[in-house]
């Protein structure tokens, strides 16, 4: 449930500017940019890579996957011999699911000498945090997939998860193909990363020969949706998306299935249910389900190619210590950290955000995401084809028959 969760933006405003002044990091961006990280004043000191997550508060379930992904990539590549001699410490902080505390937690990092930032799975804490993160010259790669962190783009400020209109227009792939002319749709509005999705929805619907038939509004704090699950069985959808994230899912999923929905139409998530903290409360009512996800997330169902050989980095070290398949969360954080050491590795041997930003800036790399292409222009790296539609199956994840299609254009 990749909150992308609201949480007003206009009181980190205040708190920010002061955290600002008092942080032994802040300062200014060119002086920042060229010098080298502390970390790595000696051959073989660490260098210091910091994880902004939501440890705490109403989306730790997020923040764990984020440290479970994170922690394996930076035990895998200290295990190999780190970076030009130098191993990576993950410095890791709880933004308790709050804006203000991750950008407190971000002055915090730059007082600590990090050559990098990964950071918030939280929507709006990834958004307080990134025009931050411009400002001091710190490369910060964003844990949220919303499109507003990269449009326009910021030279330090890069995206992991696919942006929300790639989403969209995975899903509207997958509806044309199925002939699926009439949506109904569902959108958490306390929340940037859910109004993010029915605003693409609305925009790339017409394209693909889709009508939205039906708007149903909530919150993440509602808890009935009996009269909204009315409202979409009058509608004559063929299918219910719905843009949601945390408990409210669950319930909602609950609900649709017990009204009998399920026969006469799809019910169809998005990318922040792709985890076990979706699947296993809702039980078997979301069996049937459709959403979007990593490619990491179906690594088991994917036919020999390069992508499944680097899931399979992840997906065996994870199975091993957590039990089960990579979340969505846990894999977009490994795919981060990839990211991180490959800009690391070219930023050898001094490691300046300067010599950062610029190898991020040119990278292409293969990941359990996909195959990120950053340029200059493009912060996001990632098209529709990395991106899996998926089903629910006794309580797994399978990818559908129309993705099983399209793995002949798996990225490579």
């Amino acid at each position: 449930m990749h909150s992308r969760a609201g949480a007003g933006l206009a009181a980190v405003v205040a708190l920010v500017t002061a955290a600002a002044a008092c942080s032994s990091g802040s300062g200014n961006k060119a002086a920042q940019a060229t010098t080298s990280s502390p970390s790595a004043g000696s051959s073989s000191a660490p260098i210091k890579v910091g994880l902004i997550a939501p440890l705490t508060g109403a989306f730790a379930p997020l923040g764990q996957g984020d440290e479970q992904g994170a922690d394996i990539a930076v035990s895998q590549i200290n295990q190999s011999g780190g970076i030009d001699g130098h191993k990576v410490d993950l410095i890791i902080k709880d933004d308790k699911t709050e804006p203000t505390q991750s950008v407190i937690d971000f002055q915090a990092l730059l007082g600590q000498g990090v050559t990098a930032i990964l950071g918030s799975s939280v929507s709006d804490s990834a958004r307080a945090v990134a025009p931050k993160a411009e400002e001091a010259g710190m490369p910060y790669i964003s844990l949220s997939p919303v499109d507003q962190t990269v449009n326009p783009v910021e030279p330090y400020v890069f995206l992991v998860p696919a942006t929300t209109p790639t989403y969209t227009t995975r899903l509207m792939q997958w509806f044309h193909a199925k002939g699926i002319t009439r949506i109904a749709v569902g959108y958490d509005n306390t929340d940037i990363y859910t109004t993010n999705g029915y605003h693409s929805t609305l925009n790339e619907a017409k394209g693909y020969g889709v009508s939205v038939v039906d708007t149903e509004v909530f919150q993440t704090s509602t808890t009935n949706f009996s009269t909204i699950v009315s409202h979409v069985g009058a509608s004559r959808a063929q299918a219910f998306l719905v843009w949601s994230t945390g408990p409210a899912s669950v319930i909602l999923t609950k609900t649709f299935a017990a009204a009998g929905l399920a026969t006469r139409m799809k019910l169809v998530m998005t990318t922040s249910d792709a985890t076990t903290l979706y699947t296993q409360p809702a039980g078997s009512a979301a069996n049937g389900v459709v959403m979007t996800a990593a490619l990491g997330v179906i690594a088991s169902a994917l036919p020999p190619s390069p992508i499944k050989s680097e899931i399979g980095m992840l997906a065996g070290p994870f199975a091993a210590k957590y039990g089960g398949e990579p979340s969505e969360f846990a894999a977009d954080a490994y795919s981060g950290a990839e990211i991180v050491f490959a800009a690391l590795k070219e930023a050898a041997p001094g490691f300046s955000h300067s010599a950062i930003q610029a190898a991020l800036n040119h990278l292409s790399l293969l990941t359990p995401d996909g195959k990120y292409n950053y340029t200059p222009s493009d912060h996001s790296g990632l098209t529709p084809d990395d991106v899996a539609v998926i089903v629910v199956e006794n309580g797994a994840f399978q990818p559908t028959a129309w993705e099983k299609s399209q793995f002949a254009t798996l990225p490579s």
